[in-house]
């Protein structure tokens, strides 16, 4: 899984499942490190955002800002796993 589509799908998926939304969460961070897939990964982020379910729409808020910060997104996200 590494299309924006595929991680959205994940992500929108995992409403009950935090490690997977965490694994979502850190492909968006690093698919986000090229322009193109920047690019990707917030417009997909941005729809998720929008209308996805509630634990989805808050980690695409989350991965969103970390994006837009330029924030060393893996480890933030590193510091939520139990």
């Amino acid at each position: 899984m590494n299309s924006p589509d595929q991680l959205a799908a994940l992500l929108s998926r995992s409403e009950a499942d935090a490690m997977k939304r965490l694994a979502a969460a850190a492909a968006f961070v690093m698919l986000a490190r090229t322009e193109a897939g920047r690019t990707a990964a917030v417009t997909a982020l941005e729809k998720i955002g929008k209308s996805g379910p509630t634990m989805a729409r808050r980690t695409a808020k989350l991965v969103s800002g970390l994006i837009a910060g330029k924030a060393d997104g893996i480890a933030f996200l590193e510091q939520l796993v139990p």
